[in-house]
């Protein structure tokens, strides 16, 4: 019986990951757009927190 639950869990584990990577080829061509728009939106709002924020999650 646990060796069935384990098969089950690890087979949604599995499931999970595919979806974050099929989730993640789907919206590779969205991505410049969407660092784009937060980029436009930082330099609407003027905060420097946000500017360190962006750069740092776009190039590290």
């Amino acid at each position: 019986m646990f060796s069935s639950l384990y098969a089950y869990f690890s087979d949604i584990e599995f499931f999970g990951d595919m979806l974050k990577i099929a989730f993640f080829i789907y919206s590779y061509p969205l991505l410049p757009y969407i660092s784009y728009l937060t980029l436009q939106e930082t330099i609407k709002s003027k905060n420097i927190f946000l500017y360190y924020f962006v750069f740092f999650y776009t190039f590290f």
